[in-house]
């Protein structure tokens, strides 16, 4: 299999030699394939919540989760990049959410902004209910076979341009 680095620069090659071809049409083919790629892994994220948040919270945070793919290329190579962020009235810091760490207030005080809550934190070593991962560790179990998936689409795409 194919290392990153080299990976972005076949990437880097394809992009340069559709940019000279000037046919959309590949790009566009290409872009989809990288897509495909990457889509499986929002559900797969989804689906993991329940096994390290709370089942009430992962359902809310399921419900909030957004998540965005980016792809370009720039002097320095092709990128997919994958991101996540919370479309509730409250964004949600899902980077520490991510890290084991859930924030409450002292018996659920609401409104949030309450300046009687007193804020606590929720880990792995005080509940079992709050595990690491949920975002980082579906990523890195993906990441071989998005890789293998996106290089077969730009050997595919090798193979049209050099027809």
């Amino acid at each position: 299999m194919a290392g990153l680095d080299e990976l972005a620069v076949q990437l880097e090659a394809v992009r340069q030699r559709l940019a000279a071809e000037a046919d959309g049409g590949l790009s566009r083919r290409l872009v989809a394939a990288i897509g495909k790629a990457v889509d499986p892994l929002a559900q797969q994220v989804r689906d993991g919540l329940p096994g390290h948040l709370p089942n009430r919270y992962a359902e809310v945070i399921a419900g909030e989760l957004d998540i965005f793919r980016r792809t370009w290329s720039d002097p320095e190579g092709a990128r997919v990049v994958v991101y996540a962020r919370t479309n509730g009235r409250g964004k949600r810091r899902i980077g520490r959410l991510d890290d084991g760490i859930l924030w409450h207030p002292l018996f659920g005080r609401f409104p949030r902004r309450d300046p009687r809550n007193k804020w606590f934190e929720m880990t792995e070593l005080t509940t079992s209910h709050v595990r690491p991962g949920w975002w980082s560790g579906p990523v890195e179990d993906a990441a071989p076979r998005v890789r293998e998936e996106i290089q077969q689409a730009v050997d595919e795409m090798i193979r049209e341009i050099t027809k």
